[in-house]
């Protein structure tokens, strides 16, 4: 800062000392030496009662230097008297200005000292006030808990319906999100290794799918059951954004998906704690659910698995639900496969998208697929990975 600003002294008073100078060639006053008054002077003078001592030090020099120079180009002898007496009262007067600018100076600095400090604290004020609010609302959310609080949680999920998975999972984070004042909250489901963003309420950060190496939180949560950024917040392995709380649904080897909180006023151990109960509670209903689901799923499942298109049609209206409630994108993609890599392009597909035959005719097979968590950008990269991987047997069709 001092640098700056010493710079700028320098640019200042050379610039009015060259205005001078060019004034005292072109005018041919032979450095004014004489004059009642050495206009020279106005720099030494201005610079001293506005910056002190140091700028009446530079200026002082600078001085010397541009009339020694003056004399030089106007060709005229230096008269050690009129010399001796200009640089005098120069420096008897800039001194003087020095003094008086250098006690403004030092108030100046001891008022942006005394301005910082005060910031400082006001900052600190608040900060403080803020960690306040936040173990106020941390108790006022204990108290709940602790007080009925849980049991009117267990009792509004228990009015869940147990028949329809889908509706579980979406009913099940409304209700977390309006109970818990939760203003982002969301569930990803694991598959090999990828979690795949499956609903949720509020903004999000994450993408739609991730690896789950990606996040350190989830990570943590799915080895310990729930985790915190606080926990992992020393570690050098943080790359990417980090969601504030993750709970795992269920336990590392049977589990039904993660549960996100990207809200930082949720940022507690108690409250991580509490959804972990909510979560081992909701993973158990879950598995019966699949159960009862699983009896009416076997009904509409074909041998090759595709499915029939009632249950088509069922999913999706399922999925333009949970479009319009979450803004989870969905596609539905036409093609017309033929029959000896019939089944190995069913394969293709991931497990929440849903297969139906159209049609099977001269050889070929027309197939209508559900994209699950796919927008039209998604779709047609998926549509060209497959007529490139099956040259000439796989193409789009738009008659479905």
């Amino acid at each position: 800062m001092k640098k700056h600003k010493d710079v700028k002294l320098l640019l200042e008073t050379s610039a009015l000392s060259l205005a001078i100078f060019l004034i005292d060639v072109f005018g041919k006053h032979k450095g004014f030496v004489g004059y009642s008054f050495n206009p020279y002077w106005i720099t030494i003078f201005l610079a001293s009662a506005w910056w002190g001592l140091d700028a009446f030090l530079m200026t002082s020099v600078e001085f010397i230097i541009v009339l020694m120079f003056s004399f030089y180009i106007q060709k005229m002898p230096v008269n050690p008297f009129l010399f001796s007496s200009s640089l005098l009262v120069a420096a008897i007067f800039g001194s003087l200005l020095g003094i008086v600018g250098e006690s403004h100076k030092r108030k100046i600095l001891k008022l942006e000292r005394e301005k910082e400090e005060k910031e400082e604290k006001i900052l600190d004020l608040k900060n403080t006030i803020g960690e306040m609010k936040q173990t106020l609302e941390n108790l006022k959310g204990n108290l709940f808990l602790e007080g009925n609080g849980l049991s009117l949680v267990f009792q509004r999920l228990r009015e869940l319906e147990i028949f329809d998975v889908e509706e579980m999972f979406s009913r099940f984070v409304e209700i977390i999100s309006e109970v818990f004042g939760v203003k982002s909250i969301s569930i990803y489901r694991e598959n090999n290794g990828y979690l795949r963003f499956f609903v949720g309420k509020g903004r999000r950060y994450l993408p739609n799918s991730l690896k789950l190496e990606d996040s350190l939180v989830i990570k943590n949560a799915f080895e310990n059951g729930a985790a915190l950024i606080s926990d992992v917040l020393l570690s050098n392995e943080i790359e990417e954004y980090e969601p504030w709380v993750a709970v795992l649904i269920g336990d590392p080897k049977n589990n039904d998906g993660v549960i996100v909180v990207e809200d930082v006023d949720k940022l507690s151990r108690q409250f991580a704690e509490h959804l972990r109960a909510l979560a081992q509670w909701f993973h158990a209903n879950i598995e019966n659910a699949k159960v009862m689901d699983s009896q009416f799923v076997s009904q509409h499942r074909m041998t090759d698995g595709t499915w029939d298109e009632d249950y088509f049609d069922k999913m999706k209206k399922d999925y333009a639900e949970r479009k319009k409630r979450f803004g989870i994108p969905y596609s539905i993609l036409c093609l017309e496969v033929s029959k000896e890599v019939f089944k190995s392009v069913i394969r293709e597909f991931r497990k929440d998208d849903f297969v139906t035959v159209l049609r099977k005719e001269n050889g070929k097979v027309t197939l209508k697929v559900l994209l699950s968590v796919c927008d039209e950008k998604n779709k047609e990269l998926i549509a060209n990975r497959l007529k490139n991987k099956y040259e000439g047997k796989v193409s789009i069709s738009v008659n479905c």
